[in-house]
C-alpha cells in the first residue's frame, strides 16, 4: 500500500501579557480606503489568499486552556488568573477569504474567541466605487505592520490583475515569538524589582490624570452599544507643511504638538461641563464652587503614546514582520487655559524624550506581565499615534484610484483615540475614536469641534512664541 503523509501537526504558544489583553478583547486594527474605478473581484480574492499563506500568524486561533492542565507553563509569561492563552496555528483550519456582501460594523468588529483573526471586507457601493476594509487582531499585529500588511494586500492584486503567473516568495514562521521576551532577556529579575518598587512608589504619590465622563454608560456598566464614533479632519499639503515646521521651529515633533492640541481639546471639554454644571447652581452654591474648582484652573491630563519597537531591538524587525511590537509611553501635565499646542508640545517631547532615553520603556516592557493590573487602571485622557503618519501611496494597477487611507484601533475602555494617516499628496488625515459604549455622540462631536478650532488657530495663525513653563515630571507606569 502507498505510504501516506501526516497532516502537519498544529503549534502553539502561550501569549505575552500585552498581546493576552488585546486578544481578551478582540480588539481589530482597521485600515480602509475608497477606491474609484474597475475592481477585479477575482484578484483581491487571490490577493488576500495569497497573505494567510505568506503569513501564516493570519490563519492562527487564540485558545485558552486551564493553568492546572499547563505544567510546563513559562513562568515568565505568567498572565494570572486560571487560563493561559495561546496563539495556536493549526494548518488543517480554513483560512480567511475575502468577504462581501456585508457592512462597515461587520467588518470592523471585535474578533471573537476560537475564530480567525484577519478579515478582509469588500463594501460595494456602486459599479465603480468600492470600499475595502482590512482588520487584523491587535494582538497580532501594530499600526507598522499593519499598514505594511495593507501595502502588500495591494501588491498583490496588482500582480493579480496584471499578470498570469505570480511568484511568492517563502512563507514567514506560524509563530513569530513575543516582542517581550527580547526585551526582558536584557534584564536580570532584581532590575525589574527595583523598577516596579520605583514607579509604584511614584504612582502613589502623583495625582491622577482627568478624563472625560463616560456619559454613554449606565450603573450597570458600558453601554451595550458596539462600534466606534468615527470623525474625520483633514490638512491639505500647504498645512502639514507649516504644522510641520511650527514644531519644528519649536525645537518639538508634529507628534508633541498634535498630543498638545488633543489635551487642549479634552479640556475644553471638561471645563464646558464644569460650567454648565455650575450654571445650574445657585449663585451662594456657584461662590463656594467657585473657590473649591476655579473656573480657570489647570487641569492635570494624560496622553499616551504609542511606540515602534522594531527599531529599538537588534537586529531591528523588519516593518512585515507580523507580531505586536509596540508599547505606550504616557506625559502627564497640567494643562492651563493658556497654554498653546506648542507650549504643550514642548512639555510632552520632554518627557517622552526622557523615557525613549534612559531605559524606562524598556525595562518596563520586560516588567510587562507584573504591570499589567496597574496599567490597566491607570486613567488616562487621551491616546494619540502617528505610527501611520508617514504612510503614502499604494501600488494600484492603472484605472484603479484611492481616496487616502485612514486607520485606527477601537480603543477597549473608556479613553478616547486620535490617529494621524499621511496621505498621497503629502496632506495629513486625522481620525478621532471614541467607543459608543462609553461615549455620547455629542461628546465625539465636541472633541472633533474643539480639536478642529484649536488646529485651524495652529496652521492658520502663526502662533506667538512665549517661554515654556518648566515641564512637569514624567508620569508613572510608562508601558
Amino acid at each position: 500500500m502507498p505510504a501516506t503523509t501526516a497532516p502537519p501537526a498544529a503549534q502553539q504558544r502561550a501569549l505575552s501579557a500585552s498581546e493576552s489583553a488585546l486578544a481578551a478583547t478582540g480588539t481589530p486594527l482597521i485600515i480602509s480606503h475608497r477606491l474609484h474605478g474597475p475592481l477585479d473581484r477575482a484578484a483581491l480574492a487571490r490577493a488576500v489568499d495569497d497573505l494567510t499563506r505568506q503569513h501564516p500568524v493570519l490563519t492562527c486561533r487564540i485558545t485558552h486552556q486551564d493553568r492546572d492542565q499547563n505544567q510546563n507553563q513559562d513562568q515568565d509569561q505568567d498572565q494570572g488568573g486560571k487560563e493561559v492563552a495561546y496563539l495556536r496555528h493549526d494548518p488543517r483550519l480554513p483560512a480567511p477569504h475575502l468577504t462581501e456582501h456585508t457592512d462597515f460594523e461587520t467588518a470592523t468588529a471585535p474578533f471573537p474567541a476560537d475564530a480567525p483573526l484577519f478579515r478582509v471586507t469588500l463594501l460595494t457601493e456602486s459599479a465603480d466605487r468600492h470600499q475595502v476594509v482590512l482588520a487584523v487582531a491587535h494582538a497580532l499585529s501594530d499600526g507598522t505592520s499593519c499598514l505594511a500588511l495593507f501595502n502588500e494586500l495591494w501588491t498583490r492584486y496588482t500582480v493579480h490583475a496584471t499578470s498570469s503567473d505570480p511568484e511568492l516568495p517563502s512563507p514567514a514562521a506560524p509563530l513569530p515569538l513575543a516582542v517581550e521576551d527580547h526585551f526582558r532577556a536584557r534584564f536580570s529579575a532584581q532590575d525589574i524589582t527595583d523598577f516596579l518598587a520605583e514607579l509604584r512608589t511614584t504612582a502613589t504619590t502623583a495625582p491622577a490624570p482627568e478624563r472625560l465622563p463616560a456619559q454613554a454608560a449606565t450603573e450597570d456598566g458600558p453601554d451595550p452599544g458596539t462600534g466606534s464614533h468615527l470623525r474625520h479632519l483633514h490638512l491639505d499639503p500647504t498645512q502639514t507643511q507649516h504644522f510641520t515646521r511650527t514644531a519644528a521651529e519649536a525645537r518639538t515633533t508634529p507628534h508633541a504638538v498634535l498630543c498638545g492640541l488633543a489635551l487642549l481639546a479634552v479640556r475644553d471639554q471638561l471645563t464646558s461641563q464644569d460650567r454648565a454644571v455650575r450654571d445650574q447652581l445657585t449663585p451662594q452654591d456657584r461662590a463656594v464652587r467657585d473657590q473649591l474648582t476655579p473656573q480657570d484652573r489647570a487641569v492635570r491630563l494624560g496622553c499616551l503614546t504609542p511606540v515602534d519597537l522594531r527599531p529599538r531591538m537588534a537586529p531591528a524587525l523588519p516593518r512585515d514582520h507580523l507580531v505586536f511590537a509596540a508599547a505606550t509611553t504616557e506625559a502627564v501635565l497640567d494643562v492651563h487655559p493658556e497654554d498653546t499646542p506648542v507650549d504643550l508640545g514642548r512639555q510632552v517631547w520632554h518627557q517622552l524624550r526622557a523615557a525613549l532615553t534612559d531605559g524606562r520603556l524598556d525595562r518596563a516592557i520586560a516588567a510587562l506581565p507584573q504591570l499589567m493590573h496597574e496599567i490597566a487602571a491607570a486613567p488616562m485622557s487621551i491616546v494619540v499615534s502617528s505610527l501611520g503618519a508617514r504612510a503614502r501611496t499604494f501600488p494600484l494597477p492603472p484605472g484603479l484610484t484611492a481616496e487616502p487611507l485612514w486607520g485606527y484601533s477601537p480603543p477597549p475602555g473608556p479613553l478616547p483615540a486620535l490617529f494621524s494617516v499621511g496621505t498621497p499628496d503629502g496632506g495629513l488625515t486625522l481620525l478621532l475614536v471614541l467607543p459608543r459604549a462609553w461615549y455620547t455622540p455629542e461628546q465625539a462631536q465636541g472633541l472633533a469641534d474643539g480639536l478642529g478650532h484649536h488646529l485651524r488657530q495652529l496652521v492658520e495663525t502663526p502662533p506667538q512664541t512665549r517661554v515654556p513653563r518648566t515641564p512637569a515630571s514624567p508620569g508613572a507606569g510608562a508601558a
